[in-house]
């Protein structure tokens, strides 16, 4: 056959490969694509109009106005220095929405708007976008030119904020009932009408400073970190000038970059927190938009303010980090459309003479506030035990990776499965008398172990023998005993990183999902739209 010949065959070969490759891969579009027009709905998300003015109050008006009261509460507004004050008419006591300074102590001369004080007397901080690719953070609203009117509504007033140079206007109402104090930002009453399109509001924080304390005071804020956590105001700080931030239910992987796995950190639980001092003891839930919220701590010393501040901040337009290339720089990106619809915190205010209250406290009344709105919601209803006492879930973390460096990789151990016992029986003693066990760090390697490679109990902890007689211990006593598993976060060494390739079966760059996520409250459309 001639050199010519054998030319042609292959040639013709080659093209009915690539005619059967073009062939298959209609075949695969038309069965598997994603052309089924399916949407999910976002009614789930409430949107609502700013409420209707009952009129106005000068916005340089100096003294207070008793804009809402009712049997338990008494809200008055200042307008010319932004001062919200609550005051409890049952026990005479005035929550601030910023804590009071002594003279000189934070000063602003009306020009630098730069000045802490302006930052500390903002009831809402805001974030925004002037180019759709940068901005400069969070900012009080008092930093920032604006114009501001004061509107008397129904059981509160509204704070209408309007930003000629972004021309971005929005709404903030305080509103009062016989259970305590709500912050609300009405979805349609943001505006955003830049020529270009471009400004626009990434995040809201309201209050920043409405729980605010001094360091070296008593009490502590509770935060619902992992099992939960207590940040005492009399404990030094390994550092004045940070922030602690955190998305409610957890991390998310399609907006939060993150080049390596955060080994320090647990998720928060739950939409709650709150200060206690003694007995007073003040709770905020974030009862709509929380799907975009965050929780927000700031130490004394952050943007040079001498006090703790907690708040919920939520974010409007989450934000994507983009490269151009490998090598290329990076730079931010914004949602076009808003993630969440109205976004309100409610705040509970307890009081009592008797005594102190607790972290428990939080932790009980937390728990029957979601459960009648889980009960009302979703027909959740709480399954009573035997004796009709409440189940506590007692989290033990057993081992952590210790992280110092060494020539070995090595942990530490902080709980063995023979000392689980030790803790229940305890426990036991001390009036608990219903309790499930949930075991964090049972694996090889600790809580940062690769549980997607095998299921062997550490033998730091006892290994497999004493994890099967902990198994058998808690079936004879019949109680609950759960193995901690979240194979979505997944771990490697922390010096080289995470192998996706080696820790699932998935590999990098396979799409599963038909759908791209519209918004970030998880509201899904068909990727071809």
């Amino acid at each position: 056959m001639s050199e010519k010949k054998m030319s042609v065959r292959v040639i013709k070969i080659l093209v009915i490969l690539l005619i059967v490759i073009l062939a298959v891969f209609i075949l695969l579009k038309v069965v598997f694509g994603n052309d089924k027009g399916i949407k999910f709905s976002s009614d789930y998300l409430k949107v609502s109009d700013p409420k209707t003015s009952l009129g106005t109050v000068p916005s340089d008006e100096a003294v207070p106005s008793v804009l809402a009261e009712n049997d338990n509460y008494k809200l008055e507004y200042t307008p010319s220095t932004d001062l919200i004050v609550l005051t409890d008419k049952i026990n005479g006591t005035a929550y601030r929405s910023y804590p009071a300074v002594s003279e000189g102590e934070l000063t602003g001369n009306g020009i630098d708007l730069s000045s802490p004080i302006f930052r500390l007397t903002s009831p809402v901080v805001v974030r925004y976008t002037q180019n759709g690719d940068s901005d400069d953070g969070d900012v009080g609203i008092n930093q920032v030119v604006h114009e501001k009117t004061v509107n008397k509504i129904e059981d509160g007033f509204q704070l209408v904020y309007s930003l000629p140079q972004l021309s971005i206007r929005f709404v903030v109402e305080f509103t009062i009932d016989s259970d305590g104090l709500q912050v609300n930002v009405p979805r349609n009453g943001i505006v955003e009408e830049s020529e270009d399109g471009e400004a626009r509001l990434l995040s809201l924080t309201v209050l920043p400073y409405f729980l605010s304390t001094r360091s070296g005071d008593e009490g502590y804020y509770v935060l619902p970190d992992g099992c939960g956590g207590l940040t005492y105001f009399d404990q030094p700080r390994l550092t004045s000038f940070s922030i602690y931030e955190k998305k409610l239910y957890g991390y998310d992987v399609t907006f939060d970059k993150q080049l390596s796995p955060d080994y320090v950190n647990m998720s928060l639980s739950m939409p709650v927190a709150g200060r206690i001092i003694n007995g007073d003891m003040v709770s905020m839930y974030s009862v709509e938009g929380e799907a975009g919220t965050a929780l927000v701590m700031v130490n004394p010393g952050k943007n040079s303010i001498p006090f703790y501040g907690l708040a919920y901040k939520f974010h409007l337009r989450q934000i994507y980090t983009m490269t151009m290339s490998k090598s290329g720089s990076t730079f931010y990106q914004y949602e076009d459309e808003f993630g969440i619809g109205d976004a309100t915190v409610k705040y509970y205010f307890s009081h009592k003479t008797d005594g102190a209250f607790t972290y428990v406290d939080l932790a009980k009344e937390a728990r029957d506030k979601l459960l009648a709105e889980w009960a009302e919601d979703f027909g959740v209803t709480e399954k009573a035990s035997e004796s009709d006492g409440a189940i506590m879930t007692v989290k033990v973390f057993l081992a952590a990776e210790n992280r110092t460096g060494g020539v070995v990789d090595s942990y530490k151990v902080l709980t063995t499965f023979n000392q689980v016992k030790e803790i229940y029986e305890e426990l036991k003693n001390q009036g608990v008398d219903e309790m499930r066990i949930s075991l964090l760090g049972w694996q090889n390697g600790g809580y940062y172990g690769n549980i997607c490679d095998k299921f062997p109990a550490d033998s730091g902890l006892g290994g497999n023998s004493d994890l099967e007689k902990l198994i058998a211990w808690a079936d004879e006593n019949n109680i609950e005993l759960s193995l901690d598993y979240n194979p979505l976060l997944m771990y490697g060494n922390p010096s080289s990183g995470v192998s996706l390739r080696s820790a699932a079966v998935k590999e990098p760059g396979t799409i599963y999902l038909n759908f791209n996520m519209a918004t970030s409250a998880g509201v899904y459309r068909n990727i071809s739209n």
